[in-house]
Order: C-alpha cells, then structure tokens, then sequence
C-alpha cells in the first residue's frame, strides 16, 4: 500500500499494514525549520511546494497540509489587516466587521481569487499534489466558521452576542460557513483530497 492508501484506510477505518503517521497542520513548523517565514514563503509558491515535499520525504509523513498556517489571509482577503510574525502564523490586527450586516458587502468568491497570497497558496498546492499527490495525501485547512466569526466581529462581541443578541452570531457565523467553504474549494480545486 501507499503512503495515501494507508492514510485513506486509517481515516475510513479499514485493515492497513500500520496506523498512518502525519505532521498534523506543520506548515509553519515546516517553514521555520527550512529557515524562512510564512510571509516570505507566499511570495514564493515553487519554493513553498519544495521545501512541503522536502519535509514530507524527511518526516515520512503519509498526510501532507499545503498552506496551513496562512488561514487568516482569507481574512486579508476581504479586507481585514493582518501581522506577519517572524515566527509563527499571522495575527488579525483588528476586527473587520463594524456590525453584523456589514457581512452582506463584502464578496467572498472575487475576494478569495484575486488575493495573491491565496493564489500563490493554491499554486503551491497544485505543485504538491502533482509531484507526490499519488503517493501521499494532500490536503488543505482552514478556521472554523465559529473562528471566523470571532476574527471578523471580534470574540469578546461575539460572546457577548450570543446571549444577547444571537441573531447578529448567526448572521456573521452563515457567512463564516460560506467563507471557511469557499477558501477551501479553491484548494480542492487544485488537488486537495481531505
């Protein structure tokens, strides 16, 4: 069996020779131990989908994430400010939202493709995927849509909210679902099976 078949079989419970093994959500582990950071990785998607292939020959990874650690570009994407760290994955600065109905604005799709970053991820993906998509599974992450919604209205208003006001939660978190799908449908589209 392959490294994938293995993965697959582990993940649907089915015999296989061994558990599968993975680095779970490494990309910034990945990128820091190459020597570079996340920010300067996204301008460099051959570089990326090398060093990505690289660590999973090293690691003997069965499962490999293309773009973990970047989830808060879809954030950026729609307009929010971002800060890059030296090391570790980039901050949300502020929150984007004003209030809940400024969801209804902002366009998720046109956001998400024009976004270089986001582009370069998915061209990094593509690279992975047809250099060892075979042999190892690929896959792709994202924030949860209720992770989404903190970053967008900000966590303390949506705690808050929750009790008081859930229909403004509920609102944003539709619109947290739509863009946690949408981020992830253009990996899927490059190669991304989980």
């Amino acid at each position: 069996m392959t490294r994938k078949e293995i993965a697959l079989a582990t993940i649907e419970r089915r015999p296989a020779p061994r558990h599968s093994a993975g680095l779970l959500s490494a990309g910034t582990w990945t990128i820091i131990r190459g020597g570079s950071t996340l920010e300067e990785m996204l301008e460099l998607p051959d570089d990326l989908a090398a060093l990505v292939v690289k660590t999973s020959y090293e690691s003997l990874s069965d499962l490999v994430w293309v773009g973990s650690g970047y989830h808060n570009l879809a954030i950026q994407a729609l307009g929010g400010e971002i800060k890059f760290r030296k090391k570790g994955t980039p901050d949300v600065k502020s929150t984007l939202l004003k209030g809940p109905t400024d969801v209804d604005s902002l366009e998720i799709e046109k956001s998400l493709r024009s976004h270089s970053g986001i582009v370069n991820l998915t061209k990094a993906h593509k690279l992975v995927h047809d250099s060892i998509g075979q042999e190892r599974l690929v896959g792709s992450s994202q924030w949860g849509p209720f992770t989404l919604t903190g970053h967008l209205l900000g966590v303390e208003r949506v705690m808050r909210a929750m009790m008081r006001r859930p229909e403004e939660v509920e609102h944003v978190l539709s619109f947290g679902s739509d863009l946690a799908a949408s981020y992830l449908e253009l990996f899927a589209e490059a190669g991304a099976e989980i």
